[in-house]
């Protein structure tokens, strides 16, 4: 779902040479973006970290686009001292009238105070991604699901605004009418352990919403 808020937030963010977009996971980071580019038609180049990029020369050869937007998502996979001293240095020499977007998990392991000092930093974290009350009565349109008012403000305070969760809830709800309620703080802590674990992958998926499923009183 195109979300006009957060296409504004990052149209402003992109006004200064760097963003950071940090949040843990499930909340819809890459989505933000990645529907911020194209509801904008942007000229960009998307670069999905990976371990690989823990070395300086093949970063390096995937950061000399002579584009005005680069992103870089996943990097707060990019861990060598090495690889992250060539990144605080293209950072900090990149010429302000380009914009360097970085998606990550936790904060860049790169010094960026000088930068923020000087006003050179946008910052988007997961108070701003969280879905709003009015993002996920449009959602739920959306998805054709039906729902009170009473229904959507309960969902609204068990989630969050989580989007996993909301995700979640709504294919539920497509399945089997009747919201029951979502055990959000401890499922939240348990999801986030699963899901950044190296055991899981994308091929998990349909094991990872029937353990779910198992553990929530959403249906």
């Amino acid at each position: 779902m195109i979300r006009p808020r957060m296409n504004a937030l990052l149209y402003n963010a992109i006004q200064r040479p760097l963003v950071i977009v940090c949040a843990p996971t499930g909340y819809g980071k890459t989505r933000a973006v990645s529907d911020f580019l194209r509801e904008g038609a942007l000229d960009c180049a998307w670069i999905q970290a990976s371990q690989r990029d823990n070395l300086a020369p093949r970063l390096w050869e995937t950061l000399t686009h002579r584009r005005p937007l680069t992103v870089i998502d996943d990097f707060h996979l990019i861990v060598d001292p090495v690889a992250l001293a060539f990144l605080d240095r293209f950072i900090h020499d990149a010429p302000e009238d380009r914009s360097l977007i970085l998606i990550t998990r936790e904060n860049p392991r790169v010094d960026l105070s000088d930068l923020r000092a000087r006003g050179l930093v946008s910052e988007l974290q997961e108070d701003e991604l969280k879905f709003t009350d009015h993002e996920l009565a449009s959602y739920l349109q959306q998805q054709g699901i039906p729902v009170e008012p009473r229904v959507r403000y309960e969902i609204s305070r068990d989630t969050d605004g989580w989007a996993l969760a909301i995700d979640l809830i709504a294919r539920c709800l497509k399945r089997a009418p009747g919201y029951r309620g979502y055990a959000q703080s401890a499922m939240k802590r348990t999801v986030f352990e699963l899901m950044e674990s190296e055991a899981f992958d994308p091929a998990s998926e349909q094991l990872f919403r029937d353990f779910l499923r198992s553990k929530t009183r959403v249906c």
